[in-house]
């Protein structure tokens, strides 16, 4: 008899952990794609804090992965050149998602959120313990892994991974991207 338990447990711990993978995978595949929507971010751009205006954000991946690459782009007004971009590499462990900045080295955890099949909202916490509520929907379902809208073309896009700051009408300092504590 205690054979059998011992069995059943070892099986019962498996089937769980295959599920955590298969749920992770789930969350990866879902998150695909271009969201855009409303983040409370804001810079200190040469001494000034500008707030964020809108969002957004594509994560690329390759079939069966819990893990990608992709940009994050805070946009500061409607104009042309009015935002800040930055690449991310990102993570599904455990239903968390976690985003690395490449230019600032910092990262983020969404760990409370709902993903829908068109809409991504939530909470998620930064490095400083901040947490801060998003609110995205996905405009692109898009699986090509170039960049296309912030191609080469533009100077938008540093191939070899360096943010680029593209306010025009200030020198570019890095700016430090904050996230609104709620």
């Amino acid at each position: 008899m205690k054979k059998i338990f011992s069995l059943l447990s070892v099986v019962i711990i498996a089937l769980c952990t295959f599920t955590s993978c298969d749920e992770d995978l789930m969350v990866s595949t879902s998150l695909k794609g271009t969201w855009e929507g409303y983040m409370d971010t804001y810079y200190d751009i040469n001494g000034h804090k500008q707030k964020a205006t809108r969002t957004e954000i594509q994560f690329f991946k390759d079939a069966g992965d819990k893990y990608g690459y992709g940009y994050w782009i805070d946009h500061f007004s409607d104009r042309r050149g009015d935002y800040y971009y930055s690449r991310i590499y990102w993570e599904v462990k455990n239903q968390d998602i976690y985003i690395e900045f490449k230019d600032s080295h910092s990262s983020i955890v969404i760990h409370d959120y709902k993903l829908r099949d068109k809409h991504f909202t939530g909470w998620f916490q930064d490095d400083t313990h901040t947490h801060t509520e998003f609110d995205l929907y996905k405009t692109r379902d898009d699986y090509d892994s170039y960049d296309y809208e912030y191609g080469h073309g533009d100077g938008y896009y540093d191939y070899w991974g360096y943010s680029k700051a593209t306010r025009s009408s200030e020198s570019v300092e890095i700016p430090v991207r904050r996230f609104i504590k709620q």
